[in-house]
């Protein structure tokens, strides 16, 4: 599948949240900021899926101690 593909998409932002729950927090920031990354260049800014990954992002970062960014 393409890097822009919206079903890989999809499935690293499960893994990422999966790994959240599993408290692998750097993986999951690492994982969620390609996912954003990808999903700025290729949807609108009102997309559900981009907004959903962003939001996930927001929440790792704030599990990581990472205010600023969140």
């Amino acid at each position: 599948l393409a890097e822009e593909d919206d079903s890989r998409l999809t499935s690293k932002h499960a893994l990422a949240s999966a790994y959240l729950s599993d408290r692998r927090i750097k993986e999951a920031i690492e994982m969620l900021e390609h996912v954003v990354t990808v999903w700025k260049r290729t949807l609108a800014e009102d997309d559900h899926s981009r907004l959903t990954s962003k939001h996930e992002l927001a929440k790792a970062y704030l599990d990581d101690r990472r205010i600023k960014e969140a």
